[in-house]
């Protein structure tokens, strides 16, 4: 751990079992300093996720816009399992329109929790606003 991640909550133990886990099938082992690391990494970007989307969004995906079934809902219901102690694994999968877009058109999401897998779920993205010429 660097200096600039002592004040960082620690990694849950799940991230290096699951990390291990994919490590030890490809017969790979991680030299303490690459372990270091990595654990920096993870723990800026769990921080940087709190307070900064890593994916563009629309104000309709990431608010809490009345009768919506949108991301922020999801991100809610995450919230509440993990106050209650409950552990959520998911996979997202971000798609963009092209090569040159800031905002993914799609994000499809597949969450586990208490030995269930939830339904795939499809987050279709609001198109950009168009900039206005100056």
């Amino acid at each position: 751990m660097s200096r600039a991640t002592a004040d960082l909550p620690a990694i849950e133990p799940v991230f290096w079992q699951v990390v291990e886990d994919g490590l030890a099938a490809l017969s790979i082992a991680l030299t303490p300093g690459v372990r270091a690391a990595i654990e920096d990494h993870v723990r800026l970007l769990s921080a940087w996720n709190e307070a900064i989307n890593l994916t563009a969004q629309s104000a309709v995906q990431n608010g809490p816009v009345k009768g919506t079934d949108n991301w922020w809902r999801l991100e809610d219901s995450w919230r509440a399992l993990r106050a209650s102690g409950i552990q959520v694994h998911a996979s997202i999968d971000v798609r963009y329109p092209d090569a040159v877009s800031r905002r993914p058109e799609a994000r499809t999401e597949v969450d586990r929790h208490d030995g269930r897998r939830s339904p795939r779920r499809v987050f279709k993205e609001t198109p950009a606003k168009p900039k206005r010429e100056r």
